[in-house]
């Protein structure tokens, strides 16, 4: 399987519909850009993914660019799936000036390797793990996610918790880690440095009413907690 997307986006766009991908954040700049996809499947089971991207943004005298490559080997396993990926991503800010002297472009990479584990253990459990590794400009550290979701009383009633333990092993770097979160949430993290995190979500149903709760804890906050409850005539 092959795929190829080319685009570009006048400078106006960002008028029209604000925050664009590869954009400076909402400014008058011209961006365009091409991305290379291709997929193979291996036996049934086995799939390999890799995609590159290469996109730039010039913004009057300034012209950045962005490189961004990816690889991805997933296997199918019992009510789950085993996957790797890798992704490297170079960032080049270029100022430019009318006349000398000129400054020198700025450089920023980030490689990030992830391994994801998730299954069911019966009909009632079902488990994910995660370990990731991060990297920017020589910082460096990891990241440790597993996560349990459990039904109770034929589905009446659900758990969902989950566990972040983060390191930072070089200076300070990044992590993204996925968290359970009732309905219009973000699942996705963004923490730095070194810590740990957790969070519940019990869902219970019953008849029309439909009740969520959701209690969050990380080192050095208060804990956090949210309910929400719904009724269905």
């Amino acid at each position: 399987e092959l795929g190829m997307l080319m685009f570009y986006l006048p400078p106006e766009a960002g008028l029209r519909w604000g925050g664009l991908p590869a954009a400076p954040g909402g400014d008058l700049s011209a961006r365009h850009g091409l991305v290379l996809m291709a997929g193979r499947g291996i036996r049934g089971k086995l799939r390999v993914n890799c995609a590159l991207e290469h996109a730039k943004s010039n913004r009057g005298l300034e012209m950045n660019s962005r490189d961004e490559v990816r690889l991805e080997i997933s296997r199918r396993i019992r009510g789950g799936g085993l996957k790797a990926s890798w992704k490297r991503l170079r960032k080049i800010f270029r100022p430019e000036g009318p006349y000398p002297p000129f400054s020198p472009p700025l450089v920023s990479i980030t490689d990030n390797a992830t391994i994801l584990c998730s299954g069911k253990i019966n009909r009632k459990w079902k488990i994910r793990f995660s370990i990731g590794f991060p990297r920017h400009d020589g910082n460096a550290g990891y990241v440790i996610s597993p996560s349990l979701e459990a039904r109770f009383l034929s589905g009446r009633i659900k758990l969902n918790s989950s566990l972040a333990l983060y390191r930072s092993q070089r200076g300070k770097v990044i992590f993204h880690y996925y968290e359970p979160v009732i309905p219009g949430g973000y699942p996705w993290k963004t923490v730095s440095g070194r810590g740990e995190a957790a969070a519940w979500v019990m869902e219970f149903s019953f008849r029309r009413v439909h009740l969520l709760g959701k209690i969050t804890t990380a080192r050095g906050r208060a804990a956090e907690a949210d309910i929400q409850m719904s009724f269905y005539f």
